[in-house]
């Protein structure tokens, strides 16, 4: 039997430690290349599977040959990415993972939440859902038996979605804040944010929207989008439509047997609550009629980060 091979682009980045990790349990069997694209010549060094392992600069794309799959665990720059696509479009053998955002293969890439269709005819690349709508996905999943029609959403999104450097460019941005200097201009965070929020730019809810769309087809959205000074975990207050009324006791129903936990009655739920946990949790659930609301709390990262790339590269490999 021919042991299958997994090219990994940047597994020391915060999602690329997920990812190595994942595999390392769930695919042990799995041989994992990896590469980073630094620019820089030297070796890393990561640990798979409490082993030190060697990280070698990508210097060519044909180290990238005889790979089931390339999983893109950060954003690329345009020059990589664009002959990255060539490349696979020339190799259509090997699969694309991209767990980066917002993706390098555009409306090209199916979205995904934590597993890997087959798709006839059409590259087989998989882009993961955006972790600030894994949440509120998991819902509208939950809910599919009461026949949603219509979504409106506000997420939360935190600097973990951006990567582990966005993460500390906002510590950055704080201990300015609190010196009374003036934080320098962000590189990896969208806004300066540190204490504060501000909306999404237009880009961005367009994303979200087609991300959306892909994975939960026939559900009407309206989305707003707001970036915040969290480091970890996201958050999103929704109100959702039902082709006929319904009772709370059944809506309840649904949710857990979607997998969602249920706050206790005014229990005041936070992003900080949630991080490492597997479960969403919804809190201030309200049914009126054909109407749902509530508020939904959850670690993005975990229901679309490491584990949820290794589910998909599983399916990808089974094709």
């Amino acid at each position: 039997m021919v042991r299958q091979t997994l090219s990994i682009l940047d597994p020391t980045s915060l999602l690329g430690r997920e990812v190595v990790s994942g595999l390392a349990v769930e695919l042990p069997d799995v041989h994992c290349r990896l590469f980073h694209t630094s620019g820089a010549d030297e070796h890393l060094i990561t640990e798979i599977g409490g082993e030190a392992g060697v990280v070698a600069p990508l210097q060519s794309l044909e180290e990238l040959a005889g790979s089931a799959a390339v999983i893109v665990s950060r954003t690329l720059d345009q020059e990589l990415a664009a002959a990255l696509l060539d490349w696979l479009v020339r190799h259509p053998e090997v699969a694309l993972v991209d767990a980066s955002q917002p993706g390098i293969a555009g409306e090209r890439a199916l979205t995904v939440l934590d597993g890997a269709p087959r798709r006839r005819g059409q590259p087989r690349w998989y882009h993961l859902l955006d972790p600030s709508l894994a949440a509120p996905v998991r819902l509208l999943q939950a809910l599919a038996s009461l026949g949603p029609t219509g979504a409106q959403l506000t997420v939360f999104r935190s600097a973990s979605g951006f990567g582990g450097a966005a993460v500390e460019e906002l510590a950055v941005q704080a201990a300015a804040r609190l010196s009374g200097r003036a934080p320098a201009a962000p590189s990896f965070l969208p806004a300066v944010l540190a204490f504060d929020l501000a909306p999404a730019a237009e880009t961005a809810h367009a994303l979200l929207q087609r991300q959306f769309a892909g994975v939960v087809p026939g559900v009407e959205l309206e989305l707003q989008a707001v970036e915040t000074g969290i480091f970890f975990g996201h958050a999103a207050s929704f109100f959702v439509s039902l082709a006929e009324a319904a009772t709370e006791h059944r809506v309840r129903n649904a949710l857990r047997e979607g997998g969602l936990r249920l706050a206790r009655r005014n229990q005041s739920v936070r992003p900080s609550d949630l991080v490492d946990h597997d479960a969403p949790t919804c809190a201030q659930l309200r049914v009126t009629g054909r109407r749902v609301s509530g508020w939904l709390v959850a670690d993005g990262l975990r229901l679309a980060g490491g584990a949820a790339v290794v589910r998909i590269a599983t399916d990808v490999m089974a094709y």
